[in-house]
């Protein structure tokens, strides 16, 4: 793996000038000033123990340090320092640094973001989470790395890259998103709860149209119910189940074409939806108003929920959720991933690398059976 160094601290001098730099292996080929003091340097070579590196630098400035190893393949990874704190690492572009072979084993998004923005607090800077967000779920590949950097340090609000977008090149859209001629579609409504009584027991399923077939449940009160029609008023039924059951909901249409359309809410009065399987579903002409860059909200909303149910969230089985382009067969699987990663008791047999193979089920069998007997489309 070919590989380049970056070094970010705060100094009034230049950062070859500073002690730790002393027995740095090889020169700094570049160096920018990133304003207020900070600035970033550029090696092509780099000392053999990043962490003690990095903890290095964080002392001698006695402000926060970031250390990067920039990866050829488009990743990069990240040591982290602040006073009085051990070092800690963040991985950008991480599909791409699994697939280079960067071992990931206990590493979590969420816990690194919450790391990032106390480094950006210890660095008394004004951090912008959405770039967090985005440089965290971003899969990375060919070119990306000093990109990822970049947004790394817009991210953290470091005062010339603050307002800056790294990506916006790359995702910003003059043309509406190719999707096929749109088909109908059948599809089947599904309900997750948390209830000690059968979904269709609840009020607020008396008036649902057609009536409720098959339920699952899984641990700790949790349960899924399908039916094959549903109301229009979708806001109006996320917040009567909520508001009976007193938790987070979720409505989905899984299709016969391999995808899912998922609507949540958590709070009074905030709805959300996602797309599971977004391939699928532009190739029969179905979530045009989704591309790519709507997967980084969908693994903000869906963590949000998790948080709010009680729940721990897995990033790993998320990802795969959200980034599978869903196939014929796949779209109950991809429910029952998304299921996984927000962390339903009773999902645990699932398997956080899901590569499309075919899941097996747990000893009870999959009890949601979709029979699509309602168009969509």
């Amino acid at each position: 793996m070919g590989s380049m160094i970056a070094l970010l601290v705060r100094s009034p001098y230049e950062v070859a000038r500073l002690r730790s730099s002393q027995h740095w292996p090889g020169d700094f080929t570049e160096e920018t000033d990133c304003g207020d003091g900070w600035r970033a340097a550029f090696s092509d070579d780099g000392p053999q123990d990043m962490n003690g590196a990095v903890q290095a630098y964080m002392r001698e400035t006695g402000c926060p340090a970031l250390l990067f190893l920039i990866l050829d393949e488009g990743c990069a990874l990240v040591h982290t320092a602040v006073p009085g704190g051990p070092t800690r690492h963040a991985i950008l572009g991480l599909r791409t640094a699994i697939g280079a072979g960067v071992d990931t084993t206990g590493y979590q998004v969420a816990e690194t973001r919450q790391e990032l923005l106390a480094w950006a607090y210890a660095a008394g800077t004004a951090p912008r989470p959405d770039m967090l967000d985005t440089v965290l779920f971003h899969d990375g590949g060919e070119g990306l790395g000093i990109k990822l950097t970049a947004g790394l340090f817009a991210g953290l609000g470091i005062p010339d890259f603050r307002d800056t977008d790294p990506f916006e090149p790359s995702v910003q859209q003059d043309d509406e998103v190719i999707t096929g001629r749109k088909q109908e579609v059948e599809a089947e409504a599904v309900m997750l709860a948390r209830s000690p009584v059968n979904i269709s027991k609840l009020r607020a399923a008396y008036g649902w149209p057609g009536g409720w077939g098959h339920e699952q449940k899984f641990k700790k009160d949790w349960r899924a119910a399908s039916s094959g029609e549903w109301p229009d008023d979708t806001h109006g039924v996320l917040n009567a189940f909520a508001t009976e059951t007193g938790g987070p909901v979720l409505l989905s249409y899984v299709t016969d074409a391999g995808f899912v359309i998922v609507k949540g809410t958590s709070r009074p009065g905030q709805y959300w939806e996602t797309v599971l399987g977004l391939d699928a579903a532009h190739a029969v002409g179905h979530g045009a108003q989704y591309d790519e860059s709507d997967i980084y909200p969908f693994h903000k909303n869906s963590r949000i929920w998790s948080a709010d149910a009680g729940l721990t969230s897995d990033d790993q089985t998320l990802r795969i959720a959200y980034e599978r382009p869903g196939a014929l067969g796949e779209e109950v699987p991809l429910l029952f991933v998304l299921y996984a990663g927000l962390g339903i008791p009773g999902c645990e047999h699932i398997p956080p690398y899901w590569d499309g193979s075919p899941l097996e089920p747990d000893a009870g069998g999959w009890v949601i059976v979709p029979s699509f007997q309602i168009s969509f489309g």
